[in-house]
């Protein structure tokens, strides 16, 4: 599975609350994963300005932190 297909699978499976999750905004590969993400929610019929983004989370604490404020 490809990382952008990713969060098509997971909308396809029946999932509604999702999120990005990604690391520092000004990497190029992070603003490529961001792009997909939005893309393929959008191939699916879901609004990306409705779906939380939370970015510059540069370890798995920080990110376990952002799932529990979502």
């Amino acid at each position: 599975m490809s990382r952008i297909s990713g969060p098509g699978v997971t909308v396809k499976c029946g999932h509604t609350r999702i999120a990005y999750l990604g690391d520092d905004a000004r990497l190029w590969t992070a603003q490529k994963r961001r792009r997909g993400f939005h893309a393929i929610l959008a191939v699916r019929g879901i609004d990306p300005a409705t779906t939380p983004s939370v970015e510059d989370l540069h370890d798995e604490g920080l990110a376990a932190a952002a799932v529990g404020v979502l």
